[in-house]
């Protein structure tokens, strides 16, 4: 019985210490004009005009990948007609301890 609550309490502090710190985002294509960015704070950069507002969204993830982030989900929402109109892409970023 002492073992077994020796080797509990040696995986229990194990664990505890093996837990990884993420700092989130969620990146956006907010109403088809606006690139929403919400980290500690929301960025709203507006779309070029006449630019592909997909293509945008997609070089934001990629610029955020090589600082480091990762996509770690993603949500589309669709319209009644089935057609994605906006796309969220969920990230974390590990924290440097």
């Amino acid at each position: 019985m002492t073992l077994l609550t020796a080797l509990f309490f040696f995986g229990l502090l194990v664990g505890l210490q093996a837990q990884d710190k993420y700092e989130y985002a969620i990146v956006s294509n907010f109403d088809l004009t606006r690139l929403c960015v919400i980290k500690h704070t929301a960025e709203y950069p507006t779309f070029p005009k006449g630019s592909d507002n997909w293509g945008e969204l997609t070089k934001k993830v990629e610029e955020m990948n090589k600082e480091g982030w990762e996509v770690y989900n993603t949500a589309p929402t669709f319209n009644s007609y089935g057609t994605v109109i906006q796309e969220h892409y969920y990230m974390r970023r590990k924290l440097k301890e």
